[in-house]
């Protein structure tokens, strides 16, 4: 593959998304079943041969052409070249669905997967790709640091909610995350986000006092005063800080609301810059 341009911190992505644990010569993902299945090495993803002709001698990995079989062997590696990327790029780049196997499909280790979680599996990687479009997302819109933290902790947040498919997120423009202990910003970040999509007339139609378990156990958000009058004319506030921003982003995972400033949290106060 080549004449391919992406962002630098793509490039680790798409080729552990290209590359196998194990050695494969080209006869031997020949010798392969169709529809076979591989691991990869980017988040245990899974490639398949979509296409094979032992004939003509041709093969092609999630629909992509391998052009160059065997182009270098060695003991314990085998590398083919092919046209062209297994993954699809969309929205500026990122990688927002990857090919994955499909149900009664076996995998290179004889490995059927159920339709259940083949369906789950589907899930995580667009929840994965929406994660990312996001970060990039808040980084160009003047909330890079928030961004960077959010980055951090989004596959720790991911593993620990596997049923989390929705969700809404209030970004303070100023965080020190730079300055905090690692499992300090895990909770910080936590803190800042709800299950479910909540708009900001949803949020201001609630009664004043009403809480919102966040994914920070032990943690809520309060709506702490409650819009009156007009949307356009007045402030919501939760915890105690006003919503500057309201639905700033709205997609089919995420609402994320832009607030004045990182929301106190116990032991983090002053590692955050407000």
């Amino acid at each position: 593959m080549s004449n391919l341009s992406i962002p630098p911190y793509m490039t680790v992505q798409l080729i552990t998304y290209h590359t196998l644990p194990n050695k494969f010569t080209f006869q031997d993902l020949l010798n392969k079943p169709l529809n076979t299945c591989f691991v990869t090495m980017f988040q245990g993803q899974k490639v398949s041969i979509t296409r094979k002709d032992a004939k003509t001698g041709s093969l092609e990995v999630n629909n992509v052409l391998v052009t160059h079989p065997d182009m270098f062997l060695h003991e314990k590696v085998a590398i083919h070249g092919v046209n062209g990327p297994f993954a699809s790029f969309k929205f500026h780049q990122e990688i927002n669905e990857l090919p994955i196997c499909y149900k009664n499909i076996s995998d290179g280790n004889s490995t059927i997967a159920s339709v259940g979680s083949i369906n789950s599996r589907l899930d995580l990687i667009k929840l994965r790709g929406e994660f990312k479009m996001l970060v990039k997302y808040l980084t160009q819109s003047g909330y890079a640091p928030f961004a960077f933290g959010l980055f951090n902790v989004l596959d720790g947040i991911v593993k620990d909610h596997p049923d989390l498919h929705t969700m809404t997120i209030f970004v303070p423009p100023v965080v020190e995350v730079m300055e905090m202990p690692s499992n300090v910003v895990n909770k910080f970040m936590r803190s800042h986000i709800v299950p479910k999509k909540h708009s900001f007339k949803h949020l201001a139609s609630l009664p004043q006092g009403a809480g919102i378990k966040s994914l920070c156990p032990g943690k809520e958000v309060e709506i702490t005063s409650s819009v009156v009058g007009s949307l356009e004319d007045e402030l919501l506030s939760i915890n105690r800080v006003a919503i500057t921003a309201p639905d700033l982003l709205v997609s089919k995972s995420f609402v994320v609301h832009g607030i004045a400033q990182a929301f106190p949290m116990d032991g983090v106060s002053k590692a955050v810059s407000l």
